[in-house]
């Protein structure tokens, strides 16, 4: 199921900039709306839990988020450590 989805983001990424000449960022931030929607929940609470050193009841919360939070927390911490970074 994850070579899947890494399709997907992969071929709407591609396919958005190429066949629909969307601007990479636009293009990037589709395709993590669509890989989110098409996560399922087991493979969230499975990330959260073994790969994130969550517990697992704070695991199925953070599951239970809706993808545009769980894409906008993400985008805000990488900005951040880019931020740091550059400053």
């Amino acid at each position: 199921m994850p070579f899947i989805l890494l399709l997907v983001g992969i071929l709407t990424v591609v396919g958005g900039i190429i066949r629909f000449k969307l601007h990479a960022f636009l293009a990037l931030t589709l395709a993590a709306l669509i890989v989110g929607l098409c996560t399922p929940k087991d493979l969230l609470i499975k990330h959260f839990h073994q790969e994130k050193g969550e517990t697992l009841e704070n695991a199925e919360k953070l599951a239970e988020k809706n993808v545009g939070t769980r894409v906008a927390e993400g985008f805000g911490r990488t900005s951040a450590k880019i931020g740091i970074l550059i400053a």
